[in-house]
């Protein structure tokens, strides 16, 4: 894991890694998750003061926010249209 920023110093970066790897690993789970529902939230939220309302619009400008870097474009459209047109989120549970 590269453990190198741009606007942090050596000093800084060592004792940042030595902090976070002195947890467990599912400490650092656990923070890693947190940390990616946050970003997450982040961006919902910046996509609703655009006025945007419809979850299904939502959810694929979310996907597209946070993952637009790591698919070609043909992929990117596959996924989109799925999350656009695909099966609904919600199942009905049975049992």
């Amino acid at each position: 894991m590269n453990w190198v920023a741009d606007d942090t110093s050596p000093e800084a970066a060592s004792v940042l890694r030595a902090v976070v790897m002195s947890r467990s690993g599912a400490e650092r789970v656990r923070m890693a998750t947190g940390m990616w529902a946050t970003a997450r939230r982040v961006v919902e939220a910046g996509l609703r003061a655009e006025g945007i309302t419809d979850e299904t619009q939502l959810r694929t400008r979310v996907f597209h926010r946070m993952y637009a870097s790591d698919f070609d474009a043909a992929t990117l459209n596959r996924i989109s249209l799925w999350l656009e047109h695909g099966p609904s989120r919600s199942r009905k549970k049975t049992g």
